[in-house]
């Protein structure tokens, strides 16, 4: 969070949405912007992950469903990469088909081509 608060004293009673406002317009709409765009594209990555590996797993969205206790809906929301997804929900569908949150960290952080790797 460096990047929204230079200045380490006003960091400390100043929350990220009023650093923005702080920020002249065009460049706190700039910082907003990429941030939505960072969401989504990650989102998009970690969905496609867990798809591949459902799929690798053999199951199907109902099995999954089944075996998480989340709905079908928001598996088929997760896999597309809906940015909005819950982070609880989506880390405990991740872990039923074993794939390790910290990995999951590790391989967000990895340069994407926008193709699909195998594991």
């Amino acid at each position: 969070m460096d990047f929204l608060f230079p200045d380490r004293e006003k960091a400390a009673c100043q929350s990220p949405e009023s650093a923005l406002l702080s920020r002249s317009g065009n460049e706190a709409i700039f910082m907003h912007e990429n941030l939505l765009e960072d969401a989504a594209s990650y989102s998009r990555r970690f969905g496609a992950m867990i798809r591949r590996e459902r799929e690798a797993h053999g199951l199907r969205l109902e099995d999954l469903s089944a075996a998480t206790g989340v709905g079908i809906r928001f598996l088929h929301d997760l896999e597309t990469g809906k940015p909005t997804c819950q982070i609880g929900r989506s880390l405990v569908v991740a872990a039923a088909i074993g794939l390790d949150a910290i990995k999951l960290l590790e391989l967000a952080s990895e340069p994407h081509d926008g193709q699909g790797s195998s594991r």
